[in-house]
């Protein structure tokens, strides 16, 4: 059984969220907003396996969002 640590794996979305407020490289973008999703997705269960619904929802909307930005074109 893996165990995750919840502040650990907030701390990775976060980290990530804040290299995509400073700004993506065009050649880093699917890269960083799908280690977001990722870490989002998660944050999202471990946020729900420990009774906080609401967040994990949260999660789970970032995540999402995160996702469909990593497929979205960039400009040239």
């Amino acid at each position: 059984m893996v165990t995750h640590h919840p502040l650990l794996i907030v701390a990775q979305f976060v980290e990530a969220a804040r290299r995509i407020q400073d700004g993506v490289p065009p050649s880093m973008k699917t890269r960083i907003f799908s280690a977001a999703a990722d870490r989002a997705a998660l944050a999202g269960w471990v946020s729900h396996d420990s009774g906080g619904y609401s967040t994990a929802q949260r999660y789970w909307s970032y995540g999402i969002h995160a996702a469909g930005c990593s497929l979205a074109p960039t400009a040239p």
